[in-house]
């Protein structure tokens, strides 16, 4: 549910959207800060692209060295 003051619009299940909520603040907030607001945004996808790979990367080591651990394990 949208606060009091929050111009957020509620969908058929009760929630509210959230694109219109930020659509009306940055129709409020001053330049400057958008322009600050939309840098740390595209900051923010780049820390999780970055994040998203690690995570990949690591993924792929966890599978390489399972490999290497089965054969030590069959022997249990």
């Amino acid at each position: 549910m949208a606060a009091k003051g929050d111009h957020g619009v509620q969908n058929p299940g009760g929630q509210t959207d959230i694109l219109v909520r930020y659509h009306f603040l940055d129709s409020v907030l001053p330049k400057v800060v958008k322009r600050r607001v939309h840098a740390l945004k595209r900051l923010q996808v780049q820390c999780a692209n970055i994040e998203a790979k690690f995570y990949e990367e690591v993924h792929e080591l966890e599978r390489k060295y399972a490999a290497l651990y089965h054969p030590l394990f069959d022997k249990v």
